[in-house]
């Protein structure tokens, strides 16, 4: 998707190694991360895509506000560059100057998106 978005400065991106992730457990010990996935695209942004287990409750605040927080710190950037989603079981955070909103339909529709769309068909 995100090769067939081509957002002006994105491309190329890489896959981060697990361990890159690992910070997510560390920041958030009372949810259960069962996978965890990086991207990192060339102008900087970042994409984290994880799954949890129990699923998290919508008014389950401090997960959220810890996992925002210690995105936030580690990779130094303004909070509204910090785009933390959560729903249940699923859950990412896109980290961007300019493409939060883009990167995190672009992270949902992975998760649930019907496979044409994610095919481009």
């Amino acid at each position: 998707m995100i090769q067939r978005e081509d957002l002006p400065g994105t491309l190329p991106y890489s896959v981060m190694p697990v361990w890159e992730a690992a910070w997510l457990a560390e920041a958030a010990p009372q949810v259960t991360f069962t996978e965890m996935r990086g991207y990192r695209f060339a102008n900087g942004d970042l994409v984290l895509m994880f799954s949890c287990d129990p699923p998290v409750e919508h008014s389950s605040f401090a997960p959220r506000q810890a996992l925002a927080a210690t995105a936030k710190d580690r990779y130094t950037r303004a909070e509204e560059e910090v785009w933390l989603f959560i729903d249940g079981g699923f859950g990412y955070l896109a980290i961007s100057k300019q493409y939060r909103s883009e990167l995190g339909t672009f992270a949902q529709w992975a998760r649930w998106g019907h496979q044409q769309l994610i095919d481009g068909e």
